[in-house]
């Protein structure tokens, strides 16, 4: 009598799922671990090693709309505190910047002492590193430094735009200048950066310019640079003058 021998060979079957608990998960043991874990779907989803090392849960997609960054991440965040990287698609002209994380509220872009983010300095393409708490987006990095884009550097202390702004009036011209991360200039900030770098600077006697420098005893505003670096005068109809408008910008 012959006997049959069958070998018969199990091949293992791996499936991904995901998996809803509705109870805490406690795991005992020397190095327990949980194996087949696939990337999240939910911010509330658990993260395998592979995915929380890579970095990909603090980087978010980008996208500006007007003067809002609108930041994807994936999966979305459901924690009120979320350090986030991205990379700036677009940058406006102006200021103030909000970010908006998800499906959440348009937050202020701004540093730790409150003040917004300097547009200036900012460029496309640029990584920058926001901390998300308590209703607030702080700017992490990179820091500012040096002179922004578009401007000159005059020395150590401060930068000037390179290409004279558009005309306007003073608050305008002002307010401009302040959610670009500057300041309108100072008369003797003009007069340097006219006298020293005059030939890198474009448009400087086209227009009389705006200076930040008043004479209160006759309720007057400065403005200067219409036909020299000495030129100066001052305007007494302060809501309805119209000059151009050039700023300076601290070093940090």
């Amino acid at each position: 009598m012959r006997t049959l021998s069958i070998a018969i060979s199990l091949v293992p079957l791996w499936t991904v799922a995901q998996v809803t608990l509705d109870a805490p998960l406690r795991m005992t043991g020397q190095g327990a671990t949980i194996q087949g874990l696939a990337a999240p779907e939910e911010g509330s989803a658990m993260l395998n090693v592979g995915y929380a090392l890579s970095g990909a849960p603090t980087w978010a997609t980008a996208s500006m709309v007007n003067n809002v960054v609108h930041l994807t991440l994936t999966p979305p965040s459901n924690s009120s505190t979320r350090l986030v990287r991205f990379a700036i698609d677009v940058v406006p002209n102006n200021g103030p910047l909000s970010i908006k994380l998800d499906d959440g509220p348009d937050l202020p872009w701004q540093y730790t002492d409150g003040r917004p983010v300097d547009v200036a300095w900012l460029h496309a393409g640029m990584v920058c590193e926001v901390l998300l708490h308590e209703g607030m987006a702080i700017h992490v990095a990179p820091s500012p430094r040096g002179c922004p884009r578009g401007s000159v550097r005059i020395d150590d202390s401060y930068c000037i735009d390179q290409n004279e702004g558009p005309v306007q009036s003073f608050y305008v011209a002002l307010e401009m200048c302040a959610n670009a991360g500057g300041h309108l200039c100072t008369w003797n900030e003009y007069y340097v950066a006219c006298v020293t770098q005059g030939d890198m600077l474009q448009g400087l006697f086209n227009n009389w310019e705006w200076i930040d420098d008043t004479a209160n005893h006759t309720h007057t505003q400065g403005q200067a640079g219409r036909f020299e670096c000495m030129s100066v005068r001052s305007s007494s109809n302060i809501a309805n003058a119209q000059g151009a408008r050039r700023c300076c910008y601290p070093i940090r």
